[in-house]
């Protein structure tokens, strides 16, 4: 092989390993966290919408845009940040009440989400 060929080869080796173990890393978090969620309780409240914000990056050469609402849950100071989709984002405004599920372990919160309702039609 030549000097740059060996190079590329390399290069490309690195590439894929690198972006394997990311791979790895971001699945054991959602693992977890799916793990966590199964093994916790969970209720539904309406919960008051504190701010929201959107999040644009560079993902594969192509700008992704991820949608955020924070929400105030009860008497916590903190309030929890819930990912929406486009629509939602769109019909949902600062101080509206939205509906979430809260799961929680041993009296710590895990993950909060945007409850859905299911309606026969």
């Amino acid at each position: 092989m030549s000097g740059f060929e060996d190079f590329a080869f390399k290069y490309i080796r690195f590439i894929l390993i690198s972006t394997i173990v990311m791979l790895l890393i971001v699945s054991g978090e959602k693992i977890g966290l799916v793990i966590d969620k199964k093994q916790s309780s969970e209720t539904q409240t309406y919960a008051i919408v504190e701010d929201k914000y959107t999040d644009t990056h560079m993902a594969g050469g192509v700008l992704v845009t991820n949608y955020y609402i924070e929400v105030k849950i009860g008497d916590q100071k903190k309030p929890e940040k819930i990912q929406i989709t486009y629509e939602q984002y769109q019909v949902i405004s600062k101080g509206s009440k939205v509906l979430c599920t809260i799961y929680y372990k041993k009296d710590k919160i895990v993950d909060v989400e945007l409850a859905t309702t299911h309606r026969k039609e």
